[in-house]
């Protein structure tokens, strides 16, 4: 045993509950046509997708663009998807679409950035990920 087992050890256990406070704690999905929440400040979003984390901090995302048009879907803020890329090094990670961003003038593609709410062998709950749509997939 050396001198600085218990530092090292506490270490260990502050990062264990760094990441454990970036999970997701709570999903709330709602329309704010319909259903009025005591704190809902911005009832023109719609539906909204509201996220509580374990450290008790909070997202309120409105879902927009979501349609589904005979498997051609296209993705929306606060939408749940999933890498089904089986090549990927992050596939079957789920998360939740913060931004969606085009490639470029010349290229018709997108990428769909998500915080991750799961965890695998290359990432965890908090983790922040870039994916090309055609990697993903939505949850239902």
């Amino acid at each position: 045993m050396g001198q600085y087992d218990e530092v090292v050890e506490r270490q260990r256990v502050l990062l264990e509950a760094e990441e454990w406070a970036k999970g997701v704690k709570e999903l709330h999905t709602f329309n704010t046509e319909t259903c009025n929440m005591w704190y809902e400040t911005r009832p023109e979003d719609g539906r909204v997708m509201d996220i509580r984390y374990n450290d008790d901090t909070e997202d309120s995302l409105p879902i927009k663009n979501l349609k589904i048009f005979e498997n051609n879907y296209t993705f929306g803020i606060g939408d749940i998807i999933k890498n089904k890329n089986t090549s990927c090094p992050h596939h079957g990670s789920i998360g939740i679409v913060q931004r969606i961003t085009q490639l470029g003038a010349d290229n018709p593609g997108k990428i769909v950035k998500y915080r991750v709410v799961n965890s695998g062998p290359t990432y965890k709950p908090g983790d922040v990920l870039s994916k090309t749509i055609d990697q993903l997939e939505p949850m239902r």
